[in-house]
Formats: C-alpha cells, sequence, structure tokens
C-alpha cells in the first residue's frame, strides 16, 4: 500500500513538472524565434547595403570588411 501511495505521487509529480516543462520550452522557443527575427530585422534593414553584406563591422556600423575594408558605393 505504502509502495503504491508513493508511486502515485511519483507519477503526479512527474506530471506537473512534465507540464511546467513544456510550457517553459514553448516560452523559450517563442523567445528564441522573436530574438531571431529581431536580429535579422536588423541586418536587412541597419547593416546591408542595397541587399549586400560584409563579413565584418564595427559596432557602430561606422566602417565594413569583407576581403578588404568595403565602403557603401562599393556594394551593389
Amino acid at each position: 500500500m505504502y509502495f503504491m501511495k508513493i508511486t502515485s505521487l511519483i507519477t503526479l509529480l512527474t506530471c506537473i513538472l512534465s507540464q511546467q516543462a513544456i510550457s517553459q520550452s514553448k516560452q523559450v522557443l517563442q523567445d528564441a524565434e522573436q530574438a531571431m527575427l529581431k536580429a535579422t530585422r536588423f541586418m536587412v534593414e541597419k547593416a546591408s547595403t542595397n541587399g549586400g553584406y560584409v563579413w565584418y563591422y564595427l559596432s557602430d556600423l561606422s566602417r565594413r570588411w569583407g576581403e578588404m575594408e568595403a565602403y557603401k558605393t562599393m556594394i551593389r
């Protein structure tokens, strides 16, 4: 009888914790998706020049480099 109570309690706790983990996982996925959309929007709207990208930018986007330093007039 004691074993059945413990088993039932463990099963109940497992179900509760699983539901919490699932809802947390959904929130983590939603947060990750929002972060990726934000990063993509930044790259498209701020970092790209005429749809072109280089591999290195200064944090203020004032200078950029590909094979060499790239200027906005070089990217078409």
